[in-house]
């Protein structure tokens, strides 16, 4: 998923993981920073990547996690 910021300076980039088999979210982390390196919308923005996911995983510095609790706490 992709969503760029009303001034366009910013984008939040993000992937879907769903599946608890082989929960590895360091691992999808350094495959999503891989994609998006070679991305070349981002240069020169601020880039916020995320893992959206089932369950809470580490995933390292530099990507939010966000699970449907996360998605539920900013709707109450």
């Amino acid at each position: 998923m992709v969503a760029e910021s009303l001034d366009r300076k910013s984008v939040l980039i993000g992937e879907a993981r769903w599946s608890d088999k082989g929960a590895d979210g360091r691992r999808w982390a350094e495959q999503l920073r891989a994609r998006i390196a070679r991305a070349p919308f981002v240069k020169g923005r601020n880039v916020v990547l995320s893992l959206w996911l089932k369950k809470p995983v580490d995933v390292g510095e530099g990507v939010e996690v966000v699970t449907p609790q996360t998605v539920l706490d900013v709707l109450r």
